[in-house]
Formats: structure tokens, sequence, C-alpha cells
């Protein structure tokens, strides 16, 4: 199946905010009020999801209201991109409830990470969709939203170029745990969600494909755990490359320094495979993130210093 692309996003369409996990309640409702204002001091008009503030638990509505939500903007024909409001909980329970086929038919851009990853992982199985794994509306987009991460947010999703992202003008510097270069599509996300849907039929195919992963607030001990299940799946095995994000709020609180427990578990399982592999990228759940594109060809390079974005993944039209 051919991969498919969205519209590039231009100034006065309509965005359609869902909350397929949980609701922007409590601290983040403020933030979810400020990220609206900034999307549409952006230039852009903004539709809520009629449940995207409701709570059922730790989840905004129910399945079906959270599924409602997400289906009616994909095939609404005035929603160019959908954001999510935050991420949390509860998004692999509406997988079987999506509409693959819309979003195959009607390409929209869509951003979010965290929980939202297995949505995009499962659109990309589905229906080949290239989504954004980038900021959401209740957590990132704000006044004090980084330059770092708003150039990239917008740079991705209205502009159809390519990119290449240098490592030597990043802020901090990129780890190398094992040189190479490789060629493939980009595919991960959060690495518990991954791991949650191994075994599913909505995690798509990572043979040959370069794997990114992020976490937050998962011990070390669990860290290594999602890893043997992606070492013995096979998944490990398939990939080309793998680029590391941000694992924050961990039990160690540099696990990027040489010798970290963090370092050796990345040395465990991937240290004999011959791939490139780089860490401590800024990508994931903290404050400066880059946008990836979860489809995207790209071409991951430790000589050169480089993660390319080679083919376009925004449509012109």
């Amino acid at each position: 199946m051919k991969v498919v692309l969205p519209r590039k996003l231009i100034p006065g369409d309509l965005i359609g905010v869902v909350s397929p996990a949980s609701p922007p309640i409590g601290e983040k409702k403020h933030g979810y009020r400020i990220g609206l204002s900034y999307l549409q001091n952006k230039g852009y008009r903004v539709l809520e999801g009629r449940f995207v503030q409701n709570q059922q638990g730790y989840l905004a509505g129910t399945d079906d209201q959270r599924a409602l939500d997400f289906n009616a903007m994909l095939t609404n024909p005035e929603i160019k991109a959908i954001f999510c409001s935050r991420g949390g909980y509860g998004t692999p329970r509406l997988l079987e409830r999506i509409d693959y086929r819309a979003a195959r038919k009607s390409p929209k851009i869509i951003v979010g990470y965290s929980d939202i990853t297995a949505l995009q992982l499962a659109l990309y199985a589905r229906s080949r969709l290239v989504t954004f794994s980038g900021p959401m509306v209740a957590v990132d987009l704000n006044d004090g939203t980084h330059y770092f991460t708003d150039q990239s947010l917008w740079n991705s999703i209205t502009k159809p170029a390519t990119a290449k992202i240098e490592f030597t003008d990043l802020d901090e510097p990129v780890k190398i745990y094992s040189n190479g270069s490789a060629t493939g599509r980009l595919l991960g996300g959060c690495l518990s969600v991954i791991s949650a849907m191994l075994g599913t039929p909505y995690l798509p195919r990572f043979k040959n494909a370069v794997l990114f992963l992020e976490d937050v607030g998962e011990d070390f001990y669990k860290i290594d755990r999602y890893f043997a299940q992606l070492y013995y799946s096979g998944i490990l095995k398939q990939i080309k490359g793998l680029v590391l994000g941000q694992f924050i709020n961990s039990s160690e609180p540099s696990p990027n320094e040489a010798g970290s427990e963090f370092e050796q578990i990345i040395s465990k399982y991937t240290g004999h495979l011959g791939i490139p592999v780089v860490g401590h990228f800024p990508y994931g759940h903290g404050k400066i993130k880059l946008t990836l594109p979860i489809g995207g060809k790209v071409k991951l390079d430790t000589f050169s210093g480089s993660l390319e974005i080679m083919e376009p993944v925004i449509n012109e039209k």
C-alpha cells in the first residue's frame, strides 16, 4: 500500500481538536485554553470535539464518544488538521473503532505524541497515513512554547519540503551509541505504548525501518523489560537504525551519562546489531522537541551527524 500524505496547512484552515486519551482538566484546563488561543493567533480556525473535555475516570468520555469525535473530524471536509489536546491513557481502546478508510480517502494532518502513539501507528498500519509526532494543545502550545519546538512543528506541517536535522545545530549534544548510516521509514513514539501494542494487528511492520523511541516516568527496570520485548519479538533485529529521544522523570536523573543504567540497557540490546544508534535526541515529553513524521522516509547518518527527511511528508495541494 502506497504511503498517503496530508495536504499542507495554510492560514485560515480549520483545525479540529480532540481528546483520544485523557481530558484537559485540572491543571491542564488552563493550558488547554491557552493552547486554543495559540492556534487561533497563528491564523487558524479551531473546532473543538463534542467530548473533548468530558471526563469518565481517567478518560475523556466513553470509548464510543472519543472515537466518535475523532471519526467526525476525519470525515468533516472542512477539517484540514487534527490536534490532540493531550496524551494520558486510553487511546489503544479506540483502535478497532477508527474509520481507517476515511483516513486514507481524505488524509489530514494529525499531531500528537505519548499515548497518541497507538493511534498514529495504527493509522500507518491500516491506512499508510503519515502523521506527526509533535506538540499537543494543553501541554505544549502556549506563549511559552520554545522557539525550537514551535519552528519544528510549523515547518513540518506547512512546508512540503525535505529537511536535514544536523546534530551540531541542536542545543544539546546527541550521543552516538553505535556508528553507521541507515535509510528507512521513520516509525515509533512512546516506548511503553509500542510494547503494549506488540502482537496486535494495529502495529505496523518494522522491517527496514528507522525506529524512534521516548518515554516519561518509567523506571529503568521497566525500560529493560520493554527493550526485551522489542528484542525477543524480532523488532530490534529488523530495523535499520534507532533514535532514542528523551527518557525523563526516570529513576536516574541523567540516563545518557556514561556508565548509567540506561546506557547499559541500550548496549545490552543493541550493541551487537551493527546499526546506527543515537541517543539524547530532542524529541519526547520535554519542553524542547522536534516534530517527527511517522511514516516519512529518513536517513540516519552518524558519520555526517544528521537525520535527514528525504522525501516531502506534506502535499503541496
